[in-house]
């Protein structure tokens, strides 16, 4: 009996989660908004890059069939200078992606923090009075840095993992 009610109450937890992550979202996404452009470069960073990893096991395979015009007796040096040149221009590219999903996280956090904090000085004595300022400002800071980690980290692996799958099939 008590294993249900502890499953049933994480089921509803699961589904409160879900449910505030589908109202939370949007806005958050709006606050994106002014920087599509530099998510746009992000996104096309991610998927170039994307689409080079997905390169490598096809030429291997390629150049082990001998069907690229490699002679792998003659021609292994060719082929390891390419795959050097590929896992370069990757690493520039995830690079890339890396800076432009940041750079928006960041710039989503700081107007994210900015209103956060004009609505909290907005309000009147008595919410300070029955709050502590302490953990207002902590709470605060701990839940722009999730909104942060979403924005950049969370929504970048998503889309490489949902490519990945795309491309490999």
């Amino acid at each position: 009996m008590r294993r249900n009610s502890k499953r049933d109450t994480q089921e509803k937890r699961s589904r409160f989660e879900k449910e505030k992550f589908k109202s939370v979202a949007p806005r958050v996404l709006k606050l994106a908004l002014p920087y599509k452009k530099a998510l746009g470069f992000g996104f096309i960073a991610l998927c170039l890059a994307s689409g080079i990893n997905l390169l490598f096991p096809y030429l291997i395979r390629l150049a082990l069939n001998e069907q690229i015009g490699f002679q792998l007796d003659k021609d292994l040096s060719k082929l390891t200078f390419l795959l050097i040149f590929l896992f370069a221009l990757q690493a520039s590219l995830f690079y890339l992606r890396h800076y432009f999903f940041w750079s928006v996280g960041y710039r989503v956090v700081a107007t994210l923090k900015k209103r956060l904090y004009e609505a909290m000085i907005n309000q009147d004595i008595a919410f300070f009075d029955s709050s502590r300022t302490g953990d207002l400002l902590n709470r605060l800071s701990a839940d722009t840095e999730l909104v942060k980690q979403a924005v950049t980290v969370n929504i970048s692996v998503a889309l490489r993992y949902i490519l990945q799958v795309i491309g490999g099939v």
